[in-house]
């Protein structure tokens, strides 16, 4: 008999508190879409921004790459004068503008990864939170009431109430903008460990000398061009 009204007690509870979460479902809706508007805002805020960054870096590059040209018609000029040390700088200075253009390319690649990532995500928040406008506006009105017995009560129905689908919406944009940022961070540390830490060894080993040879490459190139159009002047 104890069993028996325990049995009692707790369904008339839960018998309560549902009629009471059924009642506020459409207010619970609201608050669960204001929330999933708000992610949205900051997603839109974040994707601007990493547009800016990405255009900020091609400014640089394409800088760099003017620079290049300018120091090269130096170092030319430097050359024909038979100014090596000068020449040799103007090399120098050439070299860290390669990688610089080089690292430029390198971020811009990491911003266009993340940039993918958050623009679909943005999208499809932007497509669920319509849907689920709709399905408040309707609930609102009462005529999603007139067919089921409450939004939540269903559980075993197979298309989800709205409230879940605003509950998975905005874990769903959370979890979103983690995942962007935690494949560009995979992606950052893939490339640094493969990269660097073997060039880092083969220069501590001694069995290469990468930078001396880019400005051997850089400076050979410039000597040849001079002597080409000195020879072209002699003709």
């Amino acid at each position: 008999m104890i069993w028996t009204l325990r049995t009692l007690l707790r369904a008339r509870t839960a018998e309560a508190e549902e009629a009471v979460i059924d009642r506020e479902a459409p207010r619970l809706m609201a608050q669960h879409l204001r929330e999933a508007e708000a992610d949205l805002r900051r997603a839109r805020h974040g994707l601007a921004t990493l547009v800016a960054k990405r255009k900020a870096e091609a400014r640089r590059r394409e800088e760099a790459k003017a620079e290049i040209a300018r120091r090269e018609t130096e170092a030319r000029a430097a050359l024909e004068r038979e100014e090596e040390a000068l020449a040799n700088d103007l090399v120098e200075r050439i070299a860290d503008l390669e990688d610089k253009i080089e690292g430029a390319r390198r971020i811009e690649a990491d911003l266009e990864t993340r940039i993918t990532a958050l623009r679909q995500a943005t999208t499809e928040g932007e497509r669920r939170i319509t849907t689920l406008a709709a399905d408040l506006r309707a609930a609102r009105a009462g005529r999603l009431a007139r067919g089921m017995s409450g939004p939540l009560a269903a559980a075993s129905a197979p298309i989800p109430s709205p409230l879940e689908r605003a509950e998975a919406l905005a874990k769903r944009m959370q979890e979103s903008g983690r995942e962007a940022d935690d494949a560009a961070a995979a992606l950052l540390g893939t490339a640094g460990t493969t990269s660097d830490d073997l060039d880092a060894r083969v220069e501590e080993a001694g069995l290469a000398n990468e930078r001396a040879s880019r400005r051997a490459a850089i400076l050979g190139r410039l000597k040849t061009e001079t002597d080409t159009q000195d020879s072209k002047g002699d003709a």
